[in-house]
């Protein structure tokens, strides 16, 4: 099996958001074996088809089972100027945008559906408001551009006036109106063609922007070169076919169960995605030839690329998986190939952490510094002593450092540190799941069995079985820990 696993230095090499990451790639050694030959035959040295960086933006900056970008995405657009300037000209990284949704429903929807939401941020990205408005004038299904969304727009331009009914009323007339007047318009009140195309242009610039102020890309920056009417390479739609977390069975069942929608949508987050690959233009990547269908295409085309074993790829199993964890979720070879090592493709969690202090009680109100990636949150515990961050960008470890319980934190110090592994809970698909627990709970002395004998002797147990490791790990807090005497 490939080795999907974040090397240290993919992981260093990662910039996240509230809702997004980007990263560059760490260059990869290229071996070629050759021997002379008294033909006058020769072969072309290529190098694999590798991504240099990554993009993605998470399903929260949309509306639900839309395509409708929310101003909120701002924050994940200056990341991505960040790893790939607008101003690189020729020698800068092409980019391909791909769409992902979560596998529920028919893959024929989702196609369309991933589809939609990867051309509204390719023409976003473009400023190309006729794409836009074909997103708009043609509903699809729940993927309906409404009045809601011009209110969006106008409220983002800072005409808080309109309201969010949903409704043409009274104030949302006004403050159409006023938009109008602005951009020399007739001021009619209705939002029609026109004034969504020059609406469409001002809020794109709202959502992709930095501190420098609006930026945009060319078409010739992107992989199919604006080539294709339909965006062949430049964007595509990955229906549900590429997830990277598939529940385990248990939880499957319980989520089909009537009034659990909503927690399984949830639970579905980190699937529904947006991605962008960028490519350097020296690998002469031959468009034709590109395997992924248009965007107005069926998924015939992903099912060519498909594994042998898609189907079981994307059914639950016992565990629950994740595709950086070698959990092997994503059922098209293609874009396994980019994915591998990919920082763009872990899935963010909840973090809950509960932190001791040297005499193994909850270290209460302490300040900490978490980092994963180059991603740094600092904070202090609550009562229970536990550390709570919500979606954080993961991969296989965090660090920690953290201070003395209701330390002043103007100048925390921080005495105590830890490696946290993030793949130790249970449930999680690893074979030495016990192990890791025991390594977060600070034995580490290299030696399996004598991690377990300082188990049993620092909790005053006669058990390390992995049932009551992993119920230590679990709660944080042991019942029979020694405390030192004083």
């Amino acid at each position: 099996m490939a080795d999907h696993l974040l090397d240290d230095e993919a992981k260093a090499n990662a910039v996240a958001s509230d809702a997004g990451v980007t990263a560059s790639f760490p260059a990869s050694d290229l071996t070629f074996h050759v021997a002379p030959t008294l033909t006058t035959r020769v072969n072309t040295l290529r190098p694999a088809l590798r991504p240099s960086a990554c993009w993605r933006m998470d399903d929260s900056r949309f509306h639900f089972d839309s395509s409708f970008i929310l101003p909120e995405a701002s924050k994940e657009f200056a990341l991505l100027r960040a790893v790939r300037s607008p101003t690189a000209g020729a020698t800068g990284l092409l980019l391909s945008v791909f769409g992902h949704a979560d596998p529920t429903g028919a893959d024929d929807y989702n196609k369309t559906l991933s589809g939609r939401r990867a051309t509204a941020v390719y023409a976003l990205l473009v400023r190309d408001t006729t794409l836009w408005e074909e997103l708009y004038s043609n509903p699809f299904h729940g993927d309906t551009w409404s009045i809601v969304h011009i209110q969006i727009m106008l409220r983002a331009l800072g005409k808080t006036g309109a309201t969010t009914s949903g409704f043409l009323d009274a104030s949302t007339t006004a403050a159409v109106k006023e938009f109008q007047g602005e951009v020399r318009l007739k001021q009619s009140g209705f939002p029609g063609t026109d004034t969504r195309k020059a609406l469409f242009v001002r809020y794109m610039d709202v959502i992709c922007q930095d501190d420098s102020g609006p930026f945009s890309y060319q078409l010739t920056d992107f992989l199919g070169l604006g080539s294709s009417a339909n965006g062949k390479a430049d964007r595509q739609g990955c229906s549900e076919f590429n997830p990277i977390l598939v529940f385990s069975k248990a939880d499957a069942k319980e989520f089909e169960k009537p009034g659990n929608k909503a927690t399984r949508d949830a639970a579905n987050l980190p699937n529904r995605r947006v991605v962008i690959y960028m490519f350097d233009p020296a690998l002469g990547i031959d468009v034709a030839k590109w395997p992924c269908p248009t965007v107005k295409e069926g998924v015939a085309g992903c099912k060519a690329q498909f594994f042998a074993d898609a189907d079981a790829r994307r059914t639950p199993q016992e565990l629950q998986r994740q595709y950086l964890q070698r959990g092997r979720t994503i059922a098209c070879k293609f874009y396994d190939r980019l994915a591998r090592q990919s920082p763009c493709e872990t899935v963010r969690k909840n973090l809950v952490i509960v932190l001791l202090g040297n005499d193994g009680l909850p270290s209460k109100n302490a300040p900490y510094r978490l980092k994963t990636g180059a991603q740094i949150r600092t904070n202090t515990t609550n009562g229970a002593g536990q550390v709570v961050e919500p979606q954080v960008f993961v991969g296989l470890t965090c660090e920690i450092e953290w201070g003395l319980e209701n330390a002043q934190p103007t100048d925390p110090v921080f005495p105590h540190y830890a490696e946290i592994f993030l793949n130790a809970s249970e449930g999680d698909a690893v074979t030495d799941l016990a192990n890791l627990q025991l390594a977060n709970l600070g034995f580490r002395l290299g030696d399996d069995e004598l991690n377990r004998r300082a188990f049993r002797l620092e909790y005053d147990d006669t058990d390390s079985s992995d049932s009551t490791i992993n119920e230590a790990h679990r709660t944080g807090r042991p019942k029979k820990r020694r405390l030192p005497t004083v």
